[in-house]
């Protein structure tokens, strides 16, 4: 997170840098995403998005140089999409601010939105039997952090949270009676996600080494097994993924994919869409709709009724 004070070019005296008064507006669900975002266009050419000079520049014919280059990253749509609205939203800091002028951000907003999106769903489903592998070896795991890293992708598992999410819960977010954990997302909405019984089992079992002190629920732990009550970074939850999953030779996916498995399972399972997007915190159905894999297993089974005559 950037903690810069920078003098206003236009006469303000002291003002925070854009980047991070934007930032400071978000959740903390949402900062590393968008902070990613700023990271991946900026770099795509060359430039600093840390630098206030860098948003000074921005005008109408930059941003539409820095869309083509984008595009030809081969990114996804929405990917690309995302970075824009980030980049949107600190211009409009930054014209607040007094580092660029109304005209100069009228200029820069009129580049025109992205259109478009992909047929192809990125990511992947996880298989259930991928999942059982995963787990049979974090089981065998009684250190510290084996009790942390089956109950935290017991929650992945299980609810379908953001790394983001996952990494902003307190101890006080679960309710052990309840099965229920409150989850605090994107656009700085609550929401409530009910856990199955192997999942409680495995907090259970975390709670016992970690103990019930205030604190993240989830934080990092030592080699001589003392537990911090911290909040780790997201970037922390794919390093651990990543560590289980070559202890168990399996193929690699990412925390975003079992929230993507979450979604596909809960909808072939027949929830209505409407519920799964509540338990997702996706405000429309629409964007809940790109996380169901059933339509690339349906084109699958359907292909394979095909004999080649080559």
């Amino acid at each position: 997170m950037l903690a810069v004070i920078e003098t206003s070019p236009l006469g303000s005296p002291v003002a925070l840098h854009p980047v991070t008064v934007y930032l400071a507006s978000k959740t903390k669900a949402s900062r590393s995403s968008l902070l990613g975002a700023l990271r991946f266009a900026f770099g795509a050419v060359g430039l600093q998005y840390e630098s206030v000079a860098t948003w000074q520049a921005l005008e109408y014919a930059t941003l539409s140089a820095l869309q083509a280059k984008l595009l030809e990253t081969n990114k996804a749509p929405t990917t690309i999409k995302h970075a824009f609205y980030a980049i949107r939203g600190v211009l409009r800091v930054a014209q607040k601010l007094g580092y660029i002028s109304k005209d100069q951000l009228e200029s820069a907003l009129s580049v025109e939105t992205l259109r478009g999106s992909s047929s192809v769903l990125a990511g992947r489903q996880v298989e259930e039997e991928e999942a059982l592998t995963l787990g049979q070896v974090i089981a065998e795991d009684s250190t510290p952090s084996g009790k942390r890293d089956r109950a935290l992708l017991a929650v992945l598992w299980g609810a379908g949270l953001r790394r983001a999410e996952l990494v902003a819960l307190d101890r006080s977010s679960l309710d052990i009676e309840q099965a229920r954990l409150i989850v605090y997302g994107k656009g700085r909405k609550y929401r409530e996600v009910f856990l199955g019984e192997k999942a409680i089992e495995a907090l259970k079992a975390w709670l016992v080494i970690r103990g019930d002190k205030a604190g993240a629920l989830f934080g990092a732990v030592s080699k001589s097994g003392r537990v911090s009550l911290e909040h780790m970074s997201a970037q922390a939850v794919y390093t651990i993924l990543e560590k289980r999953q070559k202890q168990a030779g399996i193929q690699h996916f990412s925390p975003h994919d079992l929230r993507r498995t979450y979604a596909s399972t809960l909808l072939e399972k027949k929830v209505d869409i409407s519920t799964v997007a509540d338990l997702l915190g996706h405000e429309s159905i629409t964007t809940t709709a790109r996380y169901d894999r059933r339509s690339s297993e349906r084109k699958k089974r359907a292909s394979s009724l095909l004999s080649s005559p080559f």
